[in-house]
């Protein structure tokens, strides 16, 4: 799905939170500033080169204290080479589950050779 950079940084409640634990002020004069630049959506793109590209993503369930991940490996020519989904338990919050996201791609490619 594309976002908007405005999404990202005025509406995103993960960015929220990051910002939040590195104790970062994200002051009104920014967000307006950041309104009057309009919408800029970026897509996927193929990495260059002979090297695969892992995207992967975290959904957090707070009353259940779980999350899910998954990840998609895909070459340069976009071609799908590589997918699964991981359960965790356990999670303290939407950013532990998103950096276990981050861990578990990287061992995910690591294991497959990539």
């Amino acid at each position: 799905a594309e976002e908007s950079v405005q999404h990202v940084f005025s509406e995103c409640p993960f960015t929220h939170q990051i910002l939040q634990e590195l104790n970062v002020l994200f002051l009104s004069s920014n967000r307006r500033q950041l309104e009057n630049m309009g919408p800029n959506f970026y897509t996927w793109g193929p990495p260059s080169g002979d090297v695969m590209k892992a995207n992967f993503d975290a959904t957090f369930y707070q009353g259940t204290k779980s999350a899910t991940t998954g990840i998609l490996v895909r070459n340069n020519k976009g071609f799908v080479m590589a997918a699964c989904t991981y359960p965790f338990e356990h999670d303290a919050n939407s950013t532990m589950a998103e950096a276990r996201a981050c861990l578990r791609a990287l061992i995910f490619m690591e294991e497959l050779g990539f």
